[in-house]
C-alpha cells in the first residue's frame, strides 16, 4: 500500500484510506445519494484506488482521483460529476 500521497501542490501527506472512503462518500452525499445502500459504491470505488496504490509507495491526488472517478462514472456518474465539480474549484 501507498504510504504517500503528493497532492497538486507538491505536498505530501500520509495516504489514509478512511480519508478517501470519505471523500466518496461526500460525492455520494452532494448528489442525493446519502443512503445506507451507498455503502456498495463506496467499497467498489475505494477498492480501486486501493488496487492501483498497492506497491507503491507513493500516489499523486490526481492518480487516485483518475481510478476513483472511473469506477464511479460506472456506478453513480451523476456522483463521478460531483466529483469532477469539486476538484475544479
Amino acid at each position: 500500500m501507498a504510504k504517500e500521497v503528493v497532492k497538486r501542490n507538491g505536498s505530501r501527506q500520509p495516504f489514509d484510506a478512511q480519508k478517501l472512503r470519505g471523500s466518496i462518500e461526500g460525492a455520494l452525499a452532494d448528489v442525493g445519494m446519502n443512503s445506507p445502500d451507498n455503502a456498495g459504491i463506496v467499497d467498489q470505488a475505494a477498492q480501486r484506488a486501493l488496487d492501483f496504490a498497492d506497491n507503491k509507495e507513493a500516489v499523486t491526488s490526481a492518480e487516485l482521483k483518475e481510478q476513483i472517478i472511473a469506477e464511479l462514472e460506472a456506478l453513480a456518474p451523476q456522483a463521478a460529476d460531483a466529483w469532477r465539480r469539486y476538484s475544479k474549484e
